[in-house]
């Protein structure tokens, strides 16, 4: 046996001093930090269900209100927004000002968590910013002729979620507003700095 460990070591050996091709090379290491993917079908049925926890609770919880619960889904919405962009921006360079913390949310935290880029970003230079997404993706499986309602719900933990990016960027909004008019279709408007 210890003769067969050797002859190989020896053809390796006179391989790769030039009497044949060269060994294969070593595998790459394995990755230390890869992302950790969960199915799109999962995140959203998970976030369909708690919405509808909040939102629809039983006939004994009726001291608390619509809005208390939708509170509720923004303060969830917040945590994981400012957890989702201290995870982004690791080993990239701080915004500067607001336009640019905007930007970054627009582009690298918007597609964290939506899987897709903003598709418009306007603002009037004064801190207010309107973000639309045209095919939003926790409103996709939402009919148009739906009630508002439906929409609304949907957009509570969103709506949390950009609050806390910006305030993880250090530009904490005044306010953030959302509108769907027709779903998927919803638009944003942000104000930074601007009494609301």
């Amino acid at each position: 046996m210890t003769d067969t460990t050797t002859t190989s070591t020896t053809t390796v050996a006179a391989a790769a001093a030039g009497g044949g091709a060269a060994p294969p090379p070593p595998p790459p290491p394995p990755a230390t930090s890869s992302p950790v993917q969960v199915a799109e079908i999962c995140l959203d049925l998970l976030l369909a269900e708690t919405e509808r926890h909040f939102m629809h609770r039983d006939v004994q919880n009726a001291n608390t209100s619509s809005s208390d619960d939708a509170k509720h889904l923004q303060a969830i919405g917040y945590r994981v927004g400012y957890a989702l962009v201290e995870r982004c921006s690791r080993g990239k360079p701080r915004p500067t000002d607001k336009l640019d913390a905007v930007k970054f949310v627009c582009k690298d935290f918007w597609s964290a968590a939506f899987g897709k880029n903003v598709d418009h970003l306007r603002t009037n230079h004064r801190g207010v910013f309107v973000l639309q997404d045209t095919s939003f993706r926790n409103l996709r499986h939402v009919p148009q002729h739906a009630n508002n309602d439906v929409a609304n719900e949907r957009l509570q933990i969103p709506t949390g979620m950009l609050q806390g990016a910006l305030a993880a960027l250090g530009v904490p909004p005044t306010s953030v507003e959302v509108e769907c008019n027709s779903p998927p279709d919803v638009t944003f408007t942000v104000k930074i700095g601007v009494a609301p």
